[in-house]
């Protein structure tokens, strides 16, 4: 009898720098695709505050992940992202994203 081999997830905290400086900070389990999404929010003219920000400052290019630190499953993920959203806001501020809703998770 063959053993089914179980499909192993990776989810990759992630950052987004613009002009060298942490903006963004989140988590995927697939790095290529969530890097076309952000792209393609960006081209549309999506009104999260990040994408405001990046047409504030003139923001022309293509949106690169910088990856972070993986995990084997999402909760740790988010507990990761939202840690180090948090940092930011009680440290220099630089994110242009808002704080994560704790009982979303």
């Amino acid at each position: 009898m063959k053993k089914k081999l179980k499909k192993v997830f990776i989810y990759t905290v992630y950052s987004i720098s613009i002009g060298g400086i942490v903006r963004y900070i989140g988590q995927t389990n697939n790095l290529h695709r969530r890097q076309l999404e952000h792209n393609n929010m960006f081209k549309k003219g999506n009104d999260k505050l990040l994408y405001e920000k990046m047409r504030e400052v003139k923001f022309e290019g293509i949106i690169e992940l910088i990856p972070i630190y993986e995990f084997p499953n999402s909760l740790k993920a988010k507990r990761y992202e939202c840690l180090e959203i948090l940092k930011d806001h009680f440290g220099p501020n630089n994110l242009w994203q808002k704080i994560p809703i704790i009982k979303d998770m």
